[in-house]
């Protein structure tokens, strides 16, 4: 009688360690669905514009920013560890998320005059990564929020575009090569000069470039400039600066662009 007592506690203890085998299976198979994180994202959002609406007239102090901040993440803080269907939203999910921390951290300087690049910083990447996600998987607002989104949507094209401006004239300036014009060039000064076409897309009403002069041992020996105006799209332009320094290479630093 005890033996069969103690094969049946034995038969239910394995029952039990298969049921809970299968139920933890279950949970790490369990994926979030797109509809499922959309949902809490755009609840995060609506709750962090009505909040902002409701405090409108009030100052905008450095818990009411935090307060907009929790807002979202008490809604989407959940799923940076979770497993999602999409691979390509949970990449969104963690940037944003992170970007929203990142909006924690610029207010540690809040009332100080850096603090207010950055924010702008802040702003300019989470209104381009709202923009972003939108486009991919379509936020789902209401009626009444949906003025909003559009505000922050127009914001993240401008900062999109602004950054595939400085992208573009980044690799424009880095392909610029300086050469000694001997003929101007005596033992006392070298003069260097660059001939080059403006290949952008944009026209370049103004354009300044800084030029660290850098020796063989990795010391700025001097640092001069160049400067154009009126430089427009395919036109050519002459760069040059002259120096009595020896140097080993050339870094190019933009300076001041203003484009048409």
């Amino acid at each position: 009688m005890f033996k069969n007592i103690k094969l049946f506690t034995v038969g239910l203890l394995t029952l039990f360690i298969i049921a809970a085998c299968s139920s933890n299976v279950s949970n790490e198979e369990k994926l979030v669905s797109n509809d499922e994180f959309m949902k809490e994202f755009s609840a995060g959002l609506e709750k962090r514009w009505e909040y902002a609406e409701k405090n409108e007239d009030e100052e905008a102090t450095k818990d009411f920013f935090l307060e907009a901040i929790d807002l979202e993440l008490n809604k989407i803080d959940k799923f940076k560890d979770l497993k999602f269907e999409d691979d390509k939203l949970k990449e969104f999910a963690i940037r944003y998320i992170n970007e929203l921390k990142n909006g924690i951290d610029a207010l540690d300087s809040f009332g100080a005059d850096s603090f207010y690049d950055k924010w702008d910083e802040h702003y300019s990447k989470r209104t381009s990564l709202i923009l972003e996600i939108h486009e991919t998987y379509n936020i789902p607002i209401s009626e009444k929020n949906k003025a909003i989104l559009e505000e922050l949507k127009a914001t993240g094209k401008d900062v999109l575009a602004e950054l595939d401006k400085d992208e573009e004239l980044d690799k424009f300036i880095n392909d610029i090569e300086f050469e000694v014009d001997q003929d101007q060039s005596d033992e006392y000064f070298k003069y260097y000069t660059a001939i080059v076409e403006n290949t952008t897309s944009y026209n370049l009403k103004e354009f300044s470039i800084d030029l660290k002069l850098i020796d063989s041992d990795g010391v700025t020996v001097e640092t001069e400039y160049a400067y154009t105006s009126n430089w427009n799209k395919g036109d050519k332009a002459k760069l040059e600066f002259m120096t009595s320094e020896k140097f080993d290479k050339i870094e190019i630093i933009k300076n001041y662009i203003e484009t048409d």
